[in-house]
């Protein structure tokens, strides 16, 4: 049964909500002090789907352990409670709550799952999770979530706890957000990329090695990265159109991921961010076949001509951080450059 038009208009909002990125400059906010875009859902989120409690968090891996990043929550549930709570769980276990934070199970990924689908694939909750979860006055078995990542990477997750019985109903309404989910939590992760200055697009943009501009509502490049600038140069006519057609119709662009940017008293701008395209394959082909790369180093550009960091592509190859270091540094010993910005610009005109 399709969703009601109610459902439909919230889950728009939702996604619209999610599909603005607010400098936090803007608000008065310090670096490193930057709330997700999750918080602005978790309330929206758990009226959709009448939770007691939504929640919300990210892990990243801080040494040989895990690290709480982001937690939002809204209900029941104290918040500085429900963090510290959860952040010193993440600390103590590799596993919990039925997956692997560093990297989900396939099927555990971008699924809307109930805690019998978990008990189907045979998970059990870590004990100390069982611990835990009382403490906050929630039961395991009330949870509706998914798992938002991009590839095998985990961005968050995002769901709740209800006591009352779940429907499709519900399962499609949290499926119906996962990729507003997936877009705005990869693009927080790219700006996140640029270190201490984060929340500084213009710092930011230089830190995605892919093509990326910061585009006014017609279209016009008010910033562009190396890559950027370099395409431009290359194609000013046929690129500036691509960005004006990107800025008019962002959910539609095949060349660029599209993020509207709001800052109080501005008017509206796009982030607009090279996507893979098989002129960007291409140029990989003909970039590893003039430098003599290995399979492995021409894998490794590819990613990093998308933009992807150590940890990501290191993902995606199933190989550890600092052997891509390793065939980073051979790859920009062939190419005779001293940097990955000027490797892509190397790579953008072979």
């Amino acid at each position: 049964m399709p969703l009601g038009g109610g459902d439909r208009s919230r889950i728009a909002a939702i996604q619209r909500s999610l599909a603005v990125y607010v400098d936090a400059r803007d608000q008065g906010t310090h670096a490193g002090e930057e709330r997700s875009g999750l918080a602005s859902i978790m309330q929206p989120l758990r009226e959709l789907l009448r939770f007691d409690v939504s929640v919300a968090y990210s892990v990243e891996e801080d040494g040989d352990a895990n690290r709480l990043s982001v937690c939002e929550v809204s209900g029941r549930c104290e918040p500085a409670q429900l963090r510290n709570l959860l952040g010193d769980t993440v600390r103590r276990t590799q596993r919990f709550a039925g997956y692997d934070p560093r990297r989900p199970e396939p099927w555990n990924r971008n699924r809307v799952l109930l805690f019998n689908d978990l008990v189907r694939h045979r998970v059990s909750t870590a004990p100390v999770t069982q611990d835990t979860m009382p403490r906050l006055g929630l039961d395991p078995r009330d949870q509706l979530r998914v798992l938002v990542c991009e590839g095998p990477s985990l961005l968050a997750w995002v769901g709740g706890f209800r006591e009352e019985p779940y429907t499709q109903r519900d399962r499609r309404v949290l499926g119906a957000l996962v990729l507003a989910l997936r877009r705005r939590l990869g693009l927080e992760r790219l700006i996140a990329s640029a270190g201490p200055t984060r929340a500084a697009l213009d710092a930011a943009l230089d830190a995605i090695p892919s093509a990326a501009f910061l585009l006014t509502r017609a279209g016009a490049p008010v910033l562009a990265n190396v890559a950027g600038r370099a395409a431009l140069d290359d194609d000013p006519i046929g690129l500036r159109q691509k960005l004006a057609d990107a800025a008019a119709f962002p959910d539609r662009s095949g060349a660029f991921r599209v993020v509207a940017v709001d800052s109080p008293g501005c008017s509206r701008r796009f982030l607009a961010v090279g996507r893979a395209t098989p002129e960007l394959r291409a140029q990989v082909r003909a970039a590893a076949s003039r430098w003599g790369l290995s399979r492995r180093h021409a894998e490794v550009l590819g990613w990093l001509l998308e933009g992807a960091s150590n940890a990501r592509i290191g993902a995606e190859l199933h190989i550890a951080d600092g052997t891509v270091e390793t065939h980073v540094t051979a790859i920009l010993r062939r190419a005779q450059v001293g940097s990955r910005a000027e490797l892509i610009v190397a790579a953008m005109r072979v």
